[in-house]
């Protein structure tokens, strides 16, 4: 039998709260994420027709991998979903890029739904 594929790598960790600062002299276009979450609905979100949007706030570094995150607002099952997507997609964020093109880290809110029509 073949052996066991490696385990995944381990999760961000979690981050405070804090904002940043835009200086005039620089401008820099934020990453995005380039996957969906939809997947991610469970059976008791289904049952409990729960959906709505969660408020992450993502740190993504200069190579477009996750590398901390914090929710900021969002029902629990929701967090939860969110929580499984964003582990399974760390490594799918576009990063942001300064004016000159140069990918750099940031931290930004994301916002991640579950429409209805997902349930």
């Amino acid at each position: 039998a073949a052996p066991p594929p490696p385990p995944p790598p381990p999760p961000p960790p979690r981050m405070e709260e804090r904002r940043e600062v835009e200086t005039r002299q620089e401008r820099v276009t934020p990453g995005r994420a380039r996957f969906g979450c939809g997947e991610y609905v469970t059976r008791q979100m289904q049952q409990e027709g729960v959906f709505g949007t969660v408020i992450v706030q993502v740190q993504v570094d200069e190579r477009g991998r996750l590398t901390r995150y914090d929710f900021l607002r969002g029902h629990q099952l929701l967090q939860d979903a969110a929580r499984a997507c964003l582990r399974a997609n760390w490594q799918s964020f576009t990063p942001a890029t300064r004016s000159d093109g140069t990918p750099v880290s940031w931290r930004w809110r994301l916002p991640i739904s579950f429409r209805a029509r997902n349930l």
